[in-house]
């Protein structure tokens, strides 16, 4: 026989081998099949899984020839009840409509049937003793751990009935007239303690199994939570970076990032580009010194360092200077940041030019205010009172000539009144606030300068 053809033999029941196998681990399955926790319940399924997917295919070794030989020896009805047996543990062990637990039980009972049988007509020195064996090592493997205890109520109570039948002969079966009740007894209990044995052994191997898997799956439990919680920390802390990248690359006002060291741009925002002229390339090619003017470059270090030994944010007003040369006054804030594995000072600087030109006109005009005063306090004073005498002279009765003269100087002093109210007027009147301030300025203070803004 060629490779080829042995293995085209092979290949359809490798393929028949699955089938059943996928048919046994379906129909066997606990709940949750293979996505539950592996806890040692699992693992109890899945040896029990394995006992069916084995059990079957192995059994055909002992049935066959058994149901043979008890046929040659008249025993038809022992033959056919193996068969049942074989056939009703294996439908039952893939009917899904039982409970897992019962169909467990259910095999376990057929094992101790086929026991049973065994010890009855081969005695207890046949394959009975070793299929009750078997089941005490079973029950504790695929069952829960406080029922492989009944294992050994069972075996006792097997052992106790066959004395009984053979001390009383209650039963014509083989094994009466096989052994005595003191062989059997003594055949029995050394079975019983290999039981016990078996037992307690896999009883003790389960419980540090189950130990061991509970412990690890609370530390899988716990590696996932905090999994979880580092991929969510990680999440908000990048939902909070392109928040405030965001903040910073789409403010209105200038802001740029500097190096603490060396002063160097490292980053700098559209507003900055924008109102100072540069660009980004330009920015960072250069040092915060390129937009100061001269008379405050002594100050800028010990600006910063202040801020860095701080560690809180320093407000300072400072004169820059536009590409095109264009200077004008900035409020500058500025706190000490870490960035890029460097020590960083980022800042923010609001054109003030506005308000600066503002307080100016208020000086000037304050500047006005008192030379009116001062007018008023000296200049109309003066001939107010010259009024008030040649008035004082003109109530009394006066010759014709000293009345022309009082009148006369009475309307050079009303004239010299009538001048500097005018001169007065003219002063008030030459600077207009209004008129220095710039139109944005203006529409955040309307009711100041009188005028409507609604869309602002």
């Amino acid at each position: 026989m060629s490779v080829d053809e042995a293995d085209g033999r092979v290949r359809p029941l490798l393929r028949l081998w699955k089938v059943y196998k996928s048919f046994i681990e379906d129909r066997t399955a606990g709940n949750g099949g293979n996505d539950r926790a592996k806890d040692i319940s699992y693992w109890q399924e899945q040896l029990f899984t394995h006992l069916i997917i084995y059990s079957f295919p192995v059994c055909l070794i002992a049935l066959l020839p058994g149901m043979y030989l008890w046929i040659q020896n008249g025993h038809l009805g022992i033959a056919l009840f193996e068969l049942l047996v074989a056939c009703a543990t294996l439908s039952i062990a893939v009917n899904t409509k039982i409970r897992l637990l019962h169909r467990k039980i259910f095999v376990v009972l057929m094992f101790y049937c086929i026991a049973i049988l065994l010890i009855a007509f081969l005695g207890s020195m046949g394959p009975g003793s070793m299929y009750l064996l078997a089941i005490g090592i079973f029950v504790p493997l695929i069952l829960p751990l406080y029922m492989a205890y009944w294992s050994i109520a069972i075996n006792l109570l097997i052992c106790i009935g066959f004395g009984a039948i053979i001390h009383f002969r209650l039963l014509d079966i083989p094994i009466i007239n096989q052994y005595g009740l003191d062989t059997f007894i003594g055949v029995f209990t050394n079975s019983i303690f290999l039981n016990l044995v078996c037992v307690f052994l896999i009883s003790n191997i389960l419980n540090g199994l189950e130990n061991a898997l509970l412990s690890g799956l609370f530390l899988q439990k716990e590696l996932q939570k905090e999994g979880a919680e580092k991929i969510l920390s990680n999440e908000r802390l990048k939902e909070s970076e392109e928040h405030y990248t965001r903040l910073f690359f789409l403010s209105p006002l200038p802001m740029w990032v500097l190096d603490g060291t060396t002063l160097q741009f490292l980053q700098v925002n559209e507003s900055a580009i924008r109102n100072y002229g540069y660009t980004n390339d330009e920015f960072l090619t250069m040092t915060v010194k390129d937009i100061k003017v001269e008379e405050e470059l002594e100050y800028v270090e010990d600006d910063i360092d202040r801020s860095i030994k701080n560690g809180a944010p320093v407000s300072i007003f400072a004169k820059h200077i536009r590409k095109n040369k264009e200077q004008f006054y900035a409020e500058v804030i500025f706190n000490a940041i870490p960035f890029r594995g460097k020590s960083g000072v980022l800042v923010i600087a609001d054109d003030i030019s506005a308000q600066v030109d503002y307080i100016k006109a208020i000086e000037i005009q304050n500047e006005k205010l008192r030379e009116i005063a001062w007018i008023q306090s000296h200049k109309v004073r003066s001939p107010l009172a010259t009024i008030l005498g040649l008035a004082d002279l003109l109530s009394e009765d006066l010759p014709d000539t000293e009345f022309k003269e009082a009148l006369h100087g009475l309307r050079l002093t009303a004239q010299k009144l009538d001048l500097v109210i005018r001169e007065t007027s003219d002063n008030a009147s030459i600077y207009d606030v209004s008129d220095a301030y710039p139109t944005h300025i203006k529409k955040l203070f309307p009711d100041q300068f009188n005028i409507a803004y609604r869309s602002y």
